[in-house]
């Protein structure tokens, strides 16, 4: 073991990172982007007047996406920053082999179900017309799809959007850190040249709305986040935040959050700040419960949550088939377009659906993946249970992000 020049034992650096509160974060960053679609499929059976509860409550709900954009840039930077730290430098290729072992596979499965299968199914239907195009998703760009091209009939292949932005990061982020003197100034400016682009087309909705560079800034403001932790060895669940400011800080972002709508209706020329307000407001969500010793609350003791948390990919890729799946056996159930108490009985099953089906996935499918992933490629993981013996953390590589 190494020694300090008093002789003092040094504490080995873990191969290992755990930050106990973010996988349930993660579900409930999915769960926001499941009730905010839907909510858009009751407003396109019954028009903006019929949402009733869950507009109300969900209608911002796609601001979950956004929070997976912070998380991914911080886990993505922290993680990248702890192999360099342990090894010297990372290595590139093998942080390129995780994430198509992690996202090549499922995404995939649903760009073939959206085009072929979806396709099939609807083959009856003579005024069916596909308006995507395969190209822009075998190259990882199903935003600019969307640009282009407007909404697939396929939602399956309309949630990939987010995807495809996640992956154009990972194949650019480790290149862009690789000069460690420059990589506060990079993300600086990434996170100004996002806010910048963003003003620029505040009056282009689907360029504001799934442009690369209009998300840019959420993700680079995460790697902020890593960034400063990391570089402070700052212990997962062991910095002192007095919970006074988490409270201000919470309540500031549901106030924020509820007012968007009014907000905007306003002050539309405000809306390109949005992302960048949200990204700080999200960082500090992240960093509290990551690092605070003692959080205003631990979304870690959700346990069910935190199960669920690792099958957050499946869940996000998955649910638009489930959603149409509850709403077609719904409404065969009750006889006529589920209306009333039969949206709630809806809502269940196209929640319960999409865990099943998110699930299935995961063990019968892309776990296979992630077992190679974790045994050629992985160096540094995060994990769910930090107490385990470490054959059980050498299983849990496989969980790994």
């Amino acid at each position: 073991m190494e020694t300090t020049p008093n002789n003092l034992p040094v504490k080995p650096i873990e191969r290992h990172v755990h930050f106990r509160n973010l996988d349930a974060l993660r579900f409930i960053a999915f769960f926001g982007v499941f009730v905010f679609h839907f909510n858009a499929r009751i407003k396109a059976e019954y028009g903006p007047d019929a949402e009733g509860v869950f507009n109300f409550i969900f209608r911002q709900g796609y601001l979950g996406v956004n929070f997976f954009f912070v998380l991914s840039g911080f886990l993505i930077t922290y993680l990248l920053l702890h192999e360099e730290r342990l090894f010297g430098a990372y290595a590139v290729r093998k942080f390129w082999m995780r994430r198509i072992l992690r996202i090549w596979p499922l995404y995939f499965a649903v760009v073939f179900y959206g085009f072929f299968v979806f396709g099939f199914l609807n083959r009856a239907n003579p005024s069916y017309h596909e308006t995507a195009e395969l190209k822009w998703y075998l190259l990882f760009l199903p935003n600019f799809n969307i640009i282009h091209n407007r909404y697939p009939l396929s939602t399956s292949l309309t949630i990939l959007w987010s995807v495809g932005i996640e992956e154009q990061f990972y194949l650019l982020w480790p290149l862009l850190l690789w000069f460690r003197k420059f990589r506060v100034p990079v993300m600086v400016m990434i996170v100004v040249h996002s806010l910048f682009f963003r003003f620029l087309y505040q009056h282009d909705h689907h360029t504001l709305l799934y442009h690369s560079f209009s998300f840019t800034g959420d993700l680079a403001t995460g790697g902020l986040l890593a960034w400063f932790c990391y570089g402070r060895s700052l212990e997962p669940s062991a910095v002192r935040i007095p919970r006074n400011v988490t409270l201000i800080v919470y309540v500031l972002l549901a106030v924020y959050i509820l007012s968007l709508t009014s907000l905007y209706s306003r002050f539309p020329q405000a809306h390109y700040a949005k992302n960048t307000v949200l990204s700080l407001f999200f960082s500090y969500v992240v960093f509290e419960q990551a690092f605070s010793s003692a959080p205003l609350f631990a979304f870690g003791r959700l346990k069910w949550m935190t199960a669920l948390g690792k099958y957050t990919y499946g869940l996000y890729c998955l649910h638009p088939v489930a959603i149409m799946a509850g709403y077609h056996l719904t409404k065969k159930l009750s006889g006529d377009t589920a209306a009333g108490g039969w949206l709630w009985i809806e809502f269940v099953v196209s929640l319960t659906s999409t865990i099943v089906v998110a699930m299935l996935s995961y063990h019968l499918y892309e776990r296979h993946f992630l077992k190679l992933k974790a045994w050629k490629f992985t160096r540094v993981a995060t994990l769910h249970h930090p107490d385990k013996s470490e054959a059980e953390h050498a299983e849990n590589l496989k969980e790994s992000i």
